[in-house]
């Protein structure tokens, strides 16, 4: 439930490495944790879809993957996805020689109950009990979580929420002196976009770049102003937004 909206610099070091090195998980958000806490818990299934948003607590299997599957209606986006598990220490015997058993969290794009072969993102720390999944601007699509362990029988604590939304934003004006500005809000901070545009829309529009920018150049950032330097341009412009999606 650690929300990142004021820490747009958030970013994870790397899949061993699941959280920021300065900010951790993110901001405190008690609203976020009650809304996944009361949509309530929703077990691992291979069959059937899940909430976009709920928790888990269940135990892990060595040889058999926990499976969530969930979606993102069509027509939106997930804002922002995020997910977090956690497992305790095993304590084997009284003299407390304490293991930390070894769990792996994917995020998977799937059709039909069907995941593709390879995860759109994953965390894989060897060395701690606690693995996050943390991504922005999500498809419409199937999606699946999987947990998978080193060790059976293990307790773990699952929770995620796809917040549906409607993606990136993007607000053209003109200026007195009839030069072009669009206010982009609601983008990836580490994502380059290219601006396209045409004379005219439909079936039969000719669209081309019309310039690229990536929102981590100077200072991380979810919003963005691009200004057309062709302009001022004789009658009517249309502007769109391109860039690589996780699928």
């Amino acid at each position: 439930g650690a929300s990142k909206t004021n820490l747009p610099a958030w970013q994870r070091q790397t899949n061993a490495k699941p959280y920021d090195n300065v900010f951790g998980a993110g901001e405190l958000n008690i609203l976020n944790a009650h809304h996944i806490l009361v949509k309530g818990q929703q077990a691992s299934s291979a069959s059937v879809e899940r909430a976009p948003l709920g928790w888990d607590f269940t135990t892990a299997s060595n040889t058999t993957a926990r499976r969530y599957f969930f979606a993102v209606p069509a027509g939106r986006l997930a804002d922002t996805f995020s997910a977090a598990l956690t497992w305790h220490r095993k304590v084997a015997n009284i003299t407390f020689n304490p293991t930390v058993p070894n769990l792996t969290l994917k995020l998977f794009a799937s059709t039909s109950l069907t995941p593709d072969t390879s995860p759109i993102s994953q965390s894989s720390s060897g060395v701690d009990n606690v693995e996050h999944v943390f991504m922005r601007n999500l498809p419409a699509g199937q999606y699946m979580l999987e947990v998978t362990s080193d060790t059976n029988n293990h307790a773990y604590s699952l929770a995620w929420e796809a917040r549906i939304g409607s993606g990136p934003a993007a607000a053209p004006r003109r200026d007195a002196g009839g030069s072009v500005f669009i206010d982009f809000s609601a983008l990836d901070p580490f994502v380059t976009y290219t601006v396209e545009k045409s004379a005219t829309l439909g079936a039969g529009a000719s669209w081309s770049s019309a310039g690229t920018f990536r929102t981590a150049d100077t200072m991380p950032s979810t919003t963005r102003t691009w200004q057309d330097t062709d302009t001022p341009y004789p009658g009517a412009r249309f502007y769109r937004l391109k860039w690589t999606s996780v699928r």
